[in-house]
């Protein structure tokens, strides 16, 4: 009697140890940073945007740089997707269409720029940067025409604008 437990124990044994090296080889998913929009939901997925409609099915791959560090931040009008990536030692801004496409790059600060959403009316992307302060909002600077923390990602004639 006292045989059968050794052998139910050791069965019990060998079966964890199957188990937990299966649980090893199969690596978690870590979906990151989902972003919604009318019929697709966007997010980080070894550091590149993928996008899935809401419904579920297969996910495709916008990005292929392998360091996107910021977003995704759909639009507004959720055509387009704003993110930073890191290339180079600098990380900045870029805006792409939603379908997938050729991003754009929006920002070049020596000290690098994290992309933080959308303005409400969706023509400028909001982003925090290494160089401007709460002293670059005076409104003598406003009056100049600086704009620090805005990108413009507006659209004419089928084009972005920077």
């Amino acid at each position: 009697m006292l045989r059968h437990g050794f052998v139910g124990a050791a069965l019990c044994v060998v079966a964890g140890l199957l188990l937990s090296a299966a649980a090893r080889s199969a690596p978690p998913l870590l979906l990151r940073n989902p972003a919604l929009s009318q019929d697709r939901i966007a997010f980080l997925y070894a550091d590149d945007i993928w996008v899935v409609a809401r419904e579920g099915g297969e996910a495709r791959r916008l990005t292929s740089v392998g360091n996107v560090s910021a977003g995704p931040y759909f639009s507004p009008d959720h055509t387009q997707i704003a993110y930073s990536t890191s290339g180079h030692g600098l990380t900045d801004v870029y805006v792409m269409s939603a379908d997938g496409g050729v991003p754009r790059r929006l920002t070049w600060e020596p000290t690098g720029s994290r992309a933080a959403g959308w303005t409400p009316d969706g023509k400028e992307v909001l982003f925090t940067s290494g160089h401007a302060s709460y002293s670059d909002f005076s409104d003598t600077r406003r009056r100049r025409g600086i704009r620090p923390g805005i990108a413009s990602a507006e659209r004419r004639g089928g084009q972005l604008l920077g």
